[in-house]
């Protein structure tokens, strides 16, 4: 069973074939001559410069302001789950800090951050100390 393999076809075949080497130069073209050896000499043309005005702008430095805390997801959190009347006051002093600090005024954003944050703190620490009195009232209440 040796079997061989189909002969190959000729895919060139009824196409006129091409010498090798460049193409033919076709009508409507420039002619193309392939010449090789040193490149043709450049004359070098003088170079004219003129003077001209150059305006320079000042350079303006602008150094970041930091931005105070506004402690707003704390006073969310302590309006909400800790003790609600400090913590609506935080949250309102919260939203008086972002407006002082989008306005650029520090001094107001550190005064309004300052009193949030300790009215947070105030907030918390009644809340913690009022679900652990709830927790101890209801655990001896079970005896």
């Amino acid at each position: 069973m040796d079997q061989q393999p189909p002969p190959y076809r000729d895919y060139n075949a009824g196409y006129p074939q091409h010498p090798p080497g460049p193409p033919p130069n076709q009508p409507g073209y420039p002619q193309v001559v392939y010449a090789y050896g040193p490149p043709p000499q450049q004359q070098l043309q003088p170079i004219v410069v003129t003077q001209q005005n150059v305006t320079v702008q000042p350079t303006v430095c602008m150094t970041p302001v930091r931005q105070k805390s506004d402690y707003l997801c704390c006073s969310i959190f302590t309006m909400l789950c800790c003790f609600f009347p400090l913590g609506l006051v935080a949250l309102i002093l919260s939203i008086m800090t972002r407006d002082a600090n989008m306005s650029g005024d520090e001094l107001r954003a550190a005064t309004w951050s300052r009193a949030a944050g300790i009215l947070n703190a105030i907030a918390l620490t009644i809340g913690l100390i009022f679900a652990t009195g709830l927790a101890i009232t209801v655990s001896l209440s079970r005896y």
